[in-house]
């Protein structure tokens, strides 16, 4: 009796070894859809968010050409690492955590901005305080300051500044989990594979 019941758990042990082994092998022949559909949705949601921000900004201002660079950037390498993490590559996971952490610190600039000066604006305009009125009107864009132009979103700088924010917190959350998952699952493949070369 004590027989059968040690090769029951014996068997029992090796059929779950095996079951992980079956698991981590199938990675090899499958990619990782899992961290490239999350990171794809942080670079989706990052490059909205990046939309709401160009569309409530003076264009004239000089910095918005230095903020199309950097969303561009971040749409380019953030697919890159999409596409690195789906294939198992430890780097890409590593790069599309950094570009989330990257999108949690944008909250701190345009959004934050956006929805201060709008604020200052709109003291200004109950104020009559023209000087700060045009000061305010260096940052906002006319979809923001004159309410009527047509636009997609609502006109009030505070209500973009939030959806930027959320957006800009759903990308970051979407990209560190992917990274992370992307991650976890290149470094058990990697020990994996180490393990057959030992074996040979």
């Amino acid at each position: 009796m004590i027989n059968e019941l040690e090769k029951k758990s014996s068997f029992n042990a090796m059929s779950d070894l095996e079951i992980t082994k079956n698991s981590v092998e199938m990675l090899r022949y499958r990619n990782n859809t899992l961290a490239y559909a999350l990171g794809l949705c942080g670079v989706a949601a990052s490059l909205f968010a990046a939309f709401i921000c160009m569309n409530s900004m003076n264009p004239s201002n000089f910095s918005v050409i230095f903020k199309i660079i950097l969303n561009v950037f971040i749409l380019l390498f953030g697919f890159l690492c999409c596409e690195k993490a789906k294939t198992y590559q430890v780097r890409g996971s590593f790069y599309l955590i950094g570009l989330g952490v990257i999108c949690l610190l944008r909250i701190l600039w345009i959004p934050l901005q956006l929805i201060t000066k709008y604020n200052d604006w709109l003291a200004a305009t109950e104020a009559g305080d023209i000087a700060a009125q045009q000061t305010a009107e260096q940052f906002l864009g006319a979809t923001v300051v004159n309410s009527n132009q047509v636009a997609w979103l609502p006109n009030g700088g505070d209500v973009r500044g939030f959806i930027a924010i959320g957006l800009l917190v759903l990308a970051g959350i979407f990209m560190i989990v992917g990274g992370v998952l992307g991650f976890m699952k290149a470094k058990k493949l990697a020990a994996y594979l180490d393990s057959l070369k030992e074996t040979k």
